[in-house]
């Protein structure tokens, strides 16, 4: 259950917060932000506001946004992933295991990372 007048707290901390953004002590960091670098901009807020008390329940609300997006991102990137690995007449079977190769390399990093180990070898004889 909600607090009572919880809706109006973090209305007012954004408002105070955009009051903050014009200041001259917050204003350089506005304008000089690059959002590739920091996609999200989750660190960026998290500098400014995620241990200031004044914006305690606004940065809750934006701590959300973000975990939102950042959920998304990643079904977007399986779509793109599952799209790259479509080929004509490709087998569904073929399709979820070329599926799980590429999520178990993405798991460990990147190809290089993947240890080559006899028992892998021997699968792989097999289904030749």
């Amino acid at each position: 259950m909600r607090k009572p007048g919880c809706e109006g707290k973090k209305k007012k901390q954004y408002v105070n917060l955009t009051v903050e953004v014009q200041s001259e002590k917050w204003k350089k960091s506005f304008t000089d932000f690059v959002s590739h670098k920091d996609s999200l901009g989750l660190e960026f807020f998290h500098t400014l506001i995620g241990n200031d008390k004044r914006f305690k329940d606004l940065w809750h609300v934006m701590k959300l946004c973000f975990m939102l997006s950042h959920g998304n991102v990643s079904i977007e990137s399986g779509f793109s992933v599952n799209k790259s690995l479509l080929v004509e007449n490709l087998s569904e079977e073929s399709l979820v295991a070329q599926r799980i190769i590429c999520d178990t390399v993405k798991s460990m990093g990147d190809v290089e990372e993947v240890t080559i180990t006899r028992s892998i070898l021997t699968f792989v004889r097999a289904a030749g």
